[in-house]
């Protein structure tokens, strides 16, 4: 018996987003907080003053498992610190991690960073951001491997299509 087109159309998708995004996220769950809160000891991690995100801003994190550290992420709206480079995203964030936008372009340093650069500064173009994260010691948040809401390529990203099949 042929297998359900619509089925099979499914559970690719669903092997299309394990592998293709979950390879790619590299996370560092032993870090003690989320990137950009600081450690307020006692195992309570304290959101900085740009986090918006529908969580308290002082949270008990440090002592939860890798699972449930990814549960938090996900519900909260934060990363912990990835474990390798990335490629900053500097067209979908107006400003570095962290930082506060007043929605002019214009960036505000959080209280607690330590550069050389001012504590507001326009953030104007790409290359003017490239040249601001590294000389100012602000990081930018990374490039998502993978769009979860597109399913419109042909391959997961990173895939190759050989003779009409995707390829990792």
């Amino acid at each position: 018996q042929d297998p359900d087109p619509v089925l099979s159309h499914t559970m690719l998708a669903l092997l299309w987003l394990g592998f293709s995004c979950l390879a790619h996220a590299e996370f560092n769950f032993d870090a003690p907080c989320p990137d950009g809160w600081k450690d307020r000891g006692s195992g309570e991690c304290e959101a900085p003053l740009s986090y918006f995100g529908p969580c308290s801003t002082l949270n008990a994190v440090q002592d939860l498992d890798v699972n449930s550290k990814r549960r938090f992420s996900e519900i909260c709206h934060v990363e912990w610190p990835q474990m390798s480079g990335c490629k900053p995203d500097f067209a979908g964030f107006p400003c570095p991690k962290g930082w506060r936008t007043f929605g002019t372009g214009v960036c505000e340093a959080p209280t607690t960073y330590i550069g050389d650069c001012l504590m507001k500064s326009p953030a104007v173009s790409d290359d003017f951001k490239s040249e601001f994260a590294t000389s100012c010691n602000a990081a930018w948040p990374c490039t998502k491997m993978c769009d979860q809401e597109d399913f419109r390529q042909e391959c997961p990203t990173g895939w190759v299509k050989i003779d009409g099949v995707c390829s990792a």
